[in-house]
């Protein structure tokens, strides 16, 4: 029987540290996986840092770009004071293009920053149909922003001589 009572005590030793060391084992796995899941997070957390560190850079570099081509197009508009030499301008035009010409400014809207003034205006002409359209041809190669909004016009079947209303808005800057 000593020997029953011996093999049963090994055997119950044997398992019980068996069944530590399992369970340490088990510890130390469930303990190296959430080390991995933190490593796992903690990497995806600098990808996603170093990503948007990356657009942030980019966004930078565009915003730096953008404001160089908003100040080149700013400069391009005229400031609302130049604006009183437009009908001095278009009237030259339309002596050198020998159209009947009148001009008058209409209601203005203010611009903002990014938004650029507008004021409207209303231009009659007269004259020989080709005449004309060397007037608007001038007057698209001129150095004001002009947004032609509508035109109407009429002939004089007699004298074959047009008379035509344009109706528009000039930009300005602030």
């Amino acid at each position: 029987m000593d020997f029953h009572k011996k093999l049963i005590k090994r055997l119950s030793i044997s398992l019980g540290i068996i069944v530590i060391l399992g369970s340490l084992l088990w510890g130390l796995a469930k303990d190296i996986q959430n080390q991995a899941r933190k490593v796992v997070t903690q990497r995806m957390e600098i990808l996603r840092q170093s990503q948007s560190l990356s657009s942030l850079a980019s966004f930078k570099k565009q915003f730096e770009k953008a404001q160089t081509l908003f100040s080149i197009l700013e400069n391009a508009l005229p400031e609302k004071d130049r604006l009183l030499q437009l009908s001095r301008e278009l009237e030259e035009l339309a002596r050198q293009n020998e159209v009947g010409f009148s001009f008058s400014f209409g209601s203005e809207k203010a611009g903002t920053r990014t938004v650029p003034g507008e004021i409207e205006f209303v231009m009659s002409l007269s004259g020989v149909f080709r005449k004309i359209l060397d007037f608007l041809v001038s007057l698209e190669n001129s150095n004001f922003p002009i947004s032609l909004d509508s035109l109407s016009f009429s002939r004089d079947i007699g004298s074959g001589r047009i008379t035509m209303t344009i109706k528009g808005r000039i930009f300005f800057r602030q």
